[in-house]
């Protein structure tokens, strides 16, 4: 299933990285100043996928259930488990996310975790609401080869 996300919304306002520090290969503070960090940023698709695909795969094995769905970057913790549950609803015993699948675009950090800020929070290119959206391209793909469905 393709999933549209538009165009990145980088939010690198001066409140997001006041107190970040300097350093590393991806130096936002460097980056903000000169970039005035007053403006959304956006990627150009040529750097980063707007279109991802996300695919599901029902395992199963002696009575058991195991879902294997492709996340397009790398999900963080909270989200993993969000996905989790959702599959367990489903009637899935198990869930394997295949991170950087079809694409990579990046962190997703949930709500909490973008918030608290950080890199992933600053490289979650959608903004706040981008885990939201790959959990429900997750759960919509993993409906489509659940046998609750």
């Amino acid at each position: 299933m393709v999933v549209d996300f538009g165009e990145t919304d980088g939010n690198l306002t001066l409140a997001r990285v006041a107190n970040c520090t300097q350093g590393g290969p991806l130096d936002i503070c460097t980056l903000c100043r000169v970039l005035r960090c007053d403006v959304n940023v956006h990627l150009d698709s040529a750097w980063v996928e707007e279109s991802p695909t996300f695919t599901a795969l029902n395992i199963s094995i002696g009575g058991s259930h195991t879902l294997m769905v492709s996340v397009p970057g790398e999900a963080l913790l909270e989200l993993g488990w969000n996905i989790r549950n959702d599959s367990m609803q489903l009637g899935f015993n198990n869930t394997l996310l295949a991170g950087y699948t079809n694409n990579h675009m990046g962190y997703f950090a949930t709500a909490d975790e973008y918030e608290v800020g950080g890199y992933e929070g600053l490289l979650t290119f959608w903004g706040i609401d981008t885990a939201e959206k790959v959990r429900r391209s997750c759960k919509t793909v993993a409906e489509e080869v659940s046998t609750n469905s």
